[in-house]
């Protein structure tokens, strides 16, 4: 949802990318996934107003690399990959500072493996498709990004029942985003044209 709402915003983003645009993009990557392990070391430690700033240096970093990467002029496949596996890396580790902080294992649970699902679904879909897909849901990256800070700042600042209500929207619209996701990508891949064997897996070697 967010996604198309950014590509409005794109000059507030771009301008966010302007101080790290000497930097390499994979760098930031790293740097975002470094910031959610501090993140999960302040919450252990229970330095919460420092994990704050930790978490929201993780979705900064994580909100830039690409753009950096399409502004220098090198998006390329291993960087693809390296954010798409650093973002699932950073779902389990918001997970497990929550779980620190006290919250219900089972909500918990269900947050994480819902976002894993959401993003899975996407690249599958993605990788029989040979297209990108994008803006279909409505908690995509961006929207629980945005969740997991509220929820955080919400508990810090001792409104627990609100933090609570929060995560209870959040996980009910990440499943719902599952399915809907689920529904649209098979109805999207029933309608494609079929393959044959060789186009959806590797062709097996030819003749020494």
């Amino acid at each position: 949802m967010l996604t198309r709402l950014r590509r409005r915003l794109m000059g507030l983003v771009v301008a966010l990318s302007m101080p790290f645009l000497p930097f390499p993009p994979n760098l930031l990557t790293i740097l975002g996934l470094l910031m959610s392990v501090l993140f999960l070391l302040s919450v252990r430690y229970e330095h919460l107003l420092l994990g704050l700033v930790f978490l929201l240096l993780s979705a900064y970093f994580d909100v830039i690399d690409g753009t950096v990467a399409r502004m220098r002029g090198v998006p390329t496949p291993r960087g693809a990959f390296l954010d798409s596996f650093t973002d699932r890396l950073s779902d389990v580790i918001y997970a497990f500072a929550f779980l620190y902080l006290g919250f219900d294992a089972k909500w918990i649970l269900a947050l994480a493996s819902g976002a894993l699902l959401v993003s899975y679904a996407r690249a599958r879909a993605e990788g029989v498709l040979g297209t990108r897909l994008e803006g279909i849901g409505f908690m995509e990256r961006a929207e629980r990004l945005i969740a997991i800070i509220l929820v955080y700042l919400l508990f810090m600042l001792g409104y627990v029942r609100a933090s609570l209500l929060v995560l209870y929207v959040t996980v009910a619209l990440v499943w719902i985003t599952v399915f809907h996701r689920f529904i649209v990508y098979f109805w999207m891949i029933s309608r494609s044209p079929p393959r044959a064997p060789w186009q959806w897996w590797p062709p097996p070697p030819g003749p020494p």
